[in-house]
């Protein structure tokens, strides 16, 4: 088959993130595994570096469209040139709504990741909820099928739409990271790059309001109060809608000196930052995946979840939950049962290692070619 990978609104702003990720892992994937099938790739100028295909049975076409974060680019693009798509069998938007103009031209198949900006509008831009809250909706129901990250999003994608569970695959993602990639050698170096402190609590991801972060500084300011730990609080990854709001809360429980942000980490020095942490801990308010929890259990790092959305689904066994994401004194007590329990942080470890090689590369890619193959022989999936 002729397959086209739709990856014209990924973009600078979206590639560090959970979209990205998925988009990349996809493609590597593809071409590492899928010996048959022939991909065009609509790839956003601006990412176009980032995309290190050497597979002749993959053909790259670049989209320059303007810098404008938020228009749907894709759908633009795709219906000026819906003739053109009669070349292909079928076309995957991985990482937005299909697009909803091409009137029959191709079978779509369309990944939706969560539904958390309809669970959380407050924490994305108005424009961008009502595109989403419009496309959506017609992508689903005009797609030939629909890929998700978890059970949990498929389930919400059944209650709010009516869609049929048949239309709807679940796919885990995977983590590129493992113990291997663990540096000793370059651990000092580590540590002066991030400023990263001797003894760490971590979290990992974007600040918006809905991981939470908030719950996680009263935690953290309970247990430096109470329990007197020796440990500082690591937070990776961008700024977001709510760092503005996160400071101000770390300002009010005087934790200026306690709580350090690294910014972004490269993938390279990522595993080790993961591996040196004595906890990591991610109360999400909601989460269609979840790639910090996995990334952390691959990397040897004792984990704490929200028990909500899909995180059990990533964690299973292998971690402690928080019942009540929203409540501080919950957060903390977990957190000071690993940080005093050897064994215990041990055994999560150990649990972790087990958990995480359950998502691979091999699984999901080949339930990706059997959904490909599927919607191609497929009249109506």
């Amino acid at each position: 088959m002729k397959i086209g990978i739709d990856l014209i609104n990924l973009n600078h702003n979206n590639l560090g993130g959970g979209l990205g990720r998925y988009a990349l892992q996809l493609i590597e994937g593809l071409s590492a595994i899928d010996k048959q099938n022939e991909y065009f790739l609509f790839v956003n100028e601006s990412v176009v570096s980032r995309i290190n295909i050497d597979n002749p049975k993959f053909h790259l076409k670049v989209i320059k469209v303007p810098r404008r974060r938020y228009a749907p680019w894709n759908q633009i693009y795709f219906f000026m040139h819906r003739k053109e798509l009669k070349e292909l069998d079928l076309l995957h938007s991985p990482v937005t709504p299909s697009p909803l103009l091409l009137f029959g031209a191709i079978k779509t198949i369309v990944t939706l990741h969560d539904l958390a900006w309809k669970f959380f509008p407050e924490t994305f831009r108005p424009i961008g909820v009502e595109w989403w809250s419009l496309a959506w909706p017609r992508s689903l129901k005009q797609g030939n099928h629909i890929i998700v990250d978890s059970e949990s999003t498929r389930k919400d994608i059944a209650k709010f739409y009516n869609v049929s569970e048949k239309k709807i695959t679940t796919i885990y993602p995977y983590t590129s990271f493992d113990l291997s990639q663990v540096s000793k050698e370059n651990l000092p170096q580590i540590k002066n790059k991030y400023n990263l402190p001797e003894k760490y609590i971590l979290s990992v991801g974007v600040s918006h309001k809905r991981k939470n972060l908030g719950s996680l500084m009263r935690a953290f300011k309970i247990l430096k109060k109470e329990r007197n730990i020796p440990h500082k609080l690591v937070l990776t990854g961008p700024k977001g809608w709510g760092t503005q709001d996160l400071l101000v809360v770390i300002e009010s429980l005087v934790l200026q000196n306690e709580v350090i942000f690294t910014g972004n980490i490269t993938s390279e020095d990522m595993p080790s930052v993961y591996n040196r942490a004595d906890v990591f801990v991610f109360p999400s308010l909601y989460e269609g995946f979840g790639y910090p929890p996995l990334e952390a259990m691959a990397c040897g790092a004792p984990v704490i979840v929200s028990r909500n959305s899909s995180l059990p689904e990533v964690v299973g066994d292998a971690g402690l939950y928080i019942e009540n994401p929203l409540d501080p004194e919950e957060i903390a007590n977990k957190i000071v049962k690993i940080i005093y329990s050897p064994s215990l942080a041990q055994e999560l470890k150990s649990n972790g290692f087990k958990q995480a090689k359950k998502f691979t590369m091999e699984n999901m890619i080949k339930e990706n070619i059997k959904v490909y193959e599927n919607a191609g022989r497929a009249n109506s999936f």
